[in-house]
């Protein structure tokens, strides 16, 4: 690369320099310039304009070139020696004087040169991709367009319709989280049964445990498979008895679980199966959308998801008794909260504003580098939850 650069800008500098002293000659020979039809005829048969005309082609060509492969500030800058080359050889071919301003500007245009040499602005702009793109977000979301804040307009465009449209299936229901949703799933199935133990993978989202133990219900772990994050059939087929309300399998980061022995499992102990599908919507299994495969599934529309309301989740089910039961449910566990919803809201501008890498770095790395330095990784990776759900 650095050869291509300075034999391009040897090359560039020499047709530069034979324009300047082809435009020079030209009109010395061509003199007194008068600017009329006389003048302008003396000018096209000199000899030195053609070689000025042949220089600013040559010129031309190999400045494209040195564009398509050099670096712009650097190849830009050296395009300038021809200042200097020019005035040499005035000097040292046709006599003319060096004045100390004409000295002192061909320093400036060496020393600009020097300063932006192909390795430096490299370097700078290889120090600047690595500030830009320092910081990652945890989960890979979808940045937003303010067009999506424009209410959608036409009948069935609403959010709730397009979404059960995508799902195929009759409705869904819209909470203010996904743990809501799972808390709203799990209050509405306790009045359904008098079981009382929901089992759920040993890995899984801490708000998993915390939205069963806020509903009153017990927690039961199963391990999970060597290698991946289902349940593991043995394990799940000892951990599920009679008293077990619901099986929840977990569909973590888009990885789809196979439900083919939860839901026999399920089936056998008289179970529920609601999905934990809030990191996995538009995924499928067996060409169904997960999260719509058992009785219950739930999604999150919280911030990083690949579809986002900043916070938000949303209640699928194919069953229209349950469906009343969970809106039933939600009315009476979930309240209205105008403040809050409006909060959110400037928070999904600021979505809007900050999911970007230039400021990911404000956004993301700052919070989480000051809980690292006061011992706090829980709070560092966002893992810090209120027990107050919703």
């Amino acid at each position: 690369m650095r050869r291509f650069f300075v034999i391009g800008l040897i090359v560039l500098m020499a047709f530069d320099t034979a324009t300047q002293i082809g435009f020079k000659f030209a009109a010395m020979e061509a003199a007194p310039a008068a600017f009329d039809a006389g003048w302008l005829g003396r000018l096209l048969v000199e000899k030195w304009i053609y070689l000025a005309v042949l220089g600013y082609l040559g010129a031309f060509v190999t400045w494209m070139t040195l564009l398509r492969r050099a670096p712009v500030g650097p190849a830009f800058a050296a395009s300038h020696l021809e200042i200097v080359s020019v005035l040499l050889i005035s000097v040292l071919f046709l006599g003319e004087s060096l004045s100390r301003p004409q000295v002192l500007g061909s320093l400036l245009i060496l020393c600009g040169i020097g300063l932006l040499t192909p390795g430096k602005e490299r370097e700078r702009d290889e120090k600047v991709e690595r500030r830009r793109w320092r910081e990652l977000p945890p989960t890979a979301g979808l940045p937003l367009r303010w067009r999506d804040f424009i209410p959608m307009r036409g009948e069935g465009l609403d959010f709730e319709t397009a979404l059960a449209r995508f799902l195929n299936i009759p409705a869904v229901q819209v909470e203010c989280s996904g743990t809501a949703c799972l808390l709203i799933a799990l209050e509405t199935l306790k009045r359904l049964s008098a079981r009382r133990t929901v089992v759920v993978p040993a890995y899984t989202c801490p708000l998993v445990p915390m939205a069963i133990a806020r509903a009153g219900l017990r927690v039961r772990l199963c391990d999970t498979r060597k290698d991946r994050f289902d349940f593991d059939t043995d394990a799940l087929s000892a951990a599920c008895d009679s008293d077990t309300l619901c099986i929840v399998p977990t569909h973590l980061g888009g990885a789809v679980a196979d439900l083919v022995p939860v839901l026999e499992i399920a089936r056998r102990v008289g179970a529920y199966v609601v999905e934990d599908a809030a990191q996995s919507l538009g995924a499928t299994w067996q060409g169904r959308p997960v999260g719509t495969i058992g009785e219950i599934g739930f999604y999150s529309l919280a911030r990083g998801k690949g579809l986002t309301l900043y916070e938000g989740g949303v209640l699928v089910m194919r069953d229209e008794s349950l469906r009343r039961a969970l809106a039933e449910t939600a009315g009476g566990l979930i309240p209205v909260r105008p403040l809050f919803e409006g909060f959110r809201l400037i928070q999904l501008v600021g979505y809007r504003l900050g999911y970007h890498p230039a400021v990911l770095r404000l956004t993301y790395g700052f919070p989480l580098r000051y809980w690292l330095r006061k011992g706090d990784p829980v709070r560092a990776v966002g893992d810090a939850f209120h027990r107050d759900i919703p």
